[in-house]
């Protein structure tokens, strides 16, 4: 599976968009190494990639890697990236993801995500 997703923030002029309204990258749907929340700004860009498999009719694995970015200016968002990779087990059925449980590697360490809810 592969996910890439650009956005950007374009206020009036002088304005500014509160930080609770920007996007953010970290948590289990995006940069899945760092914190939910952990990047914020204006300009964000996310890549992601998961090869995925069927080692029982009902369990999923994965591997994935996530790349991300935000910034103030569009022109930002190609330099440096966050970055992190990690397994991943789902529980599912035809129909749905029953449970999904992630181990990420980034540079602020490991982290652990489980989750009740659809995988993308």
């Amino acid at each position: 599976a592969l996910r890439a997703w650009v956005s950007s923030d374009n206020p009036d002029g002088g304005a500014r968009v509160p930080f609770y309204m920007q996007q953010d990258l970290g948590g289990s749907h995006t940069l899945r190494g760092f914190e939910s929340y952990r990047f914020r700004d204006d300009k964000v860009l996310l890549l992601q990639a998961e090869y995925r498999w069927y080692p029982a009719p009902a369990v999923e694995l994965c591997l994935f890697a996530d790349a991300g970015r935000v910034a103030a200016r569009f022109e930002d968002l190609f330099g440096d990236l966050e970055t992190d990779a990690g397994v991943g087990v789902r529980r599912k059925s035809d129909l749905m993801t029953y449970f999904r449980l992630d181990l990420a590697k980034s540079r602020e360490g490991w982290r652990v995500m489980a989750r009740f809810s659809q995988a993308f």
